[in-house]
This record gives C-alpha cells, structure tokens and sequence, in this order.
C-alpha cells in the first residue's frame, strides 16, 4: 500500500463512520494513525468535516511537546482533544 492507498483508505472508513453517525473506536484510531504514520511519514492527520462528508486529509509533523501535551490532556480529562486550538499553532 502507498501512501495514497493509505489516507484513501483512512477517508473512506472516517467518511463512512461519520455518515452513519458511528463513534469511531479507539483502537480503530490507533490502527489508522499507524498506517498513516508508516506510509506517509506524518505524525497526524486532519480530515476537515463539512457536514456528514470529509474533505482532502491535511497531513503534518507535530512537535513532540504537542503530541506529549495532547496525550497528557486526554489520560487527565478523557476527553478529544480540540483540533481548532493546536491545529493553527502546527499548521
């Protein structure tokens, strides 16, 4: 698989199970960022949401501290973090 093949792939199951209105699981997450991380290179992706549809995924490097402080947030609150505060910050 190329990584074209690969964020294919990831958009389509995000696209599918956001269509449907399905939560995406954890582990099914982790398995997506792993294939995107090993064929594009690209520590985090984006998929812009306009309604039910995504749009073209943006890939981008991440600092350490972002990812480190992203993790951290999530094991302390349980919850997603929010895109619109770290994406302007690593775009």
């Amino acid at each position: 698989m190329r990584a074209r093949e690969a964020l294919n792939f990831a958009s389509r199951v995000v696209s599918e199970h956001m269509k449907e209105h399905i939560p995406l699981e954890d582990s099914l997450l982790q398995d997506l960022g792993a294939l995107i991380i090993a064929k594009t290179g690209a520590n985090a992706v984006l998929f812009p949401k306009f309604g039910d549809m995504i749009g073209e995924p943006r890939l981008t490097i991440l600092p350490e501290t972002v990812l480190a402080s992203l993790r951290d947030r999530h094991r302390r609150e349980g919850k997603v973090p929010n895109v619109g505060e770290i994406w302007p910050n690593a775009a």
